[in-house]
């Protein structure tokens, strides 16, 4: 795979997750649906550009394998996720299950049984101690945000997992704190969470 490839894979995979994030069960004339996505919205741009650009830097950093494929599938799934989040506060267990497939034939095709089942239990795990967060906060964590969590850890595994979620909660709860202070949400204001797992797991990309 060349640079430019991996960033055509992004590009493309971010028009398949802007059509998932906006379509609607109507059945329109596709072509002039599709085109209409990008004029009339700029979040679909950055979708779309912003896949490509981690998919270039995902390759160029780690090349090809598991840890390349795991990256681009995770980070697919996130800002479908996010944007669903932002829109709704639902996370689609579609997506929940579409990375746990995944997942799983990534790890049947790189490695052993035995990393097998330490991937279901990071998945198992790390959704646990989120939804057990969930029912203590009486709902400040969503039940989508745990699932969101086990799949990321199924995909990468414990030790970057933690690193994810101490990002993902110190990046929410600063972006809570300064929102507050600067009245654009109050204490008691819903905020979605799955645009934080992706900004945690970028720059664990990014950091290596």
């Amino acid at each position: 795979m060349s640079s430019l490839l991996a960033v055509l894979t992004g590009v493309l995979v971010g028009s398949l997750v802007n059509v998932f994030v906006n379509f609607e069960g109507r059945y329109k004339p596709l072509i002039k649906w599709y085109f209409t996505l990008y004029y009339q919205n700029a979040r679909s741009i950055f979708t779309t550009a912003g896949l490509g650009l981690i998919f270039y830097i995902v390759y160029t950093k780690y090349g090809t394998g598991f840890c390349s494929l795991s990256y681009m599938i995770l980070t697919a799934i996130l800002f479908a996720a996010s944007i669903k989040d932002i829109q709704n506060r639902i996370i689609p267990n579609k997506l929940i299950v579409l990375g746990l497939i995944l997942g799983v034939i990534l790890n049947c095709l790189f490695f052993s049984f035995g990393r097998i089942a330490d991937s279901l239990t990071t998945f198992v795990l790390a959704g646990g101690i989120l939804l057990s967060i969930s029912f203590v906060s009486k709902g400040g964590l969503g039940i989508g945000d745990a699932k969101l969590i086990a799949c990321t850890g199924m995909l990468l595994g414990a030790q970057k997992t933690i690193s994810v979620m101490i990002i993902s909660f110190l990046a929410s709860a600063l972006f809570g704190v300064f929102s507050v202070l600067f009245k654009k949400l109050n204490r008691k204001s819903a905020m979605a969470f799955a645009p934080f797992v992706l900004f945690g797991v970028v720059l664990t990309i990014i950091t290596g």
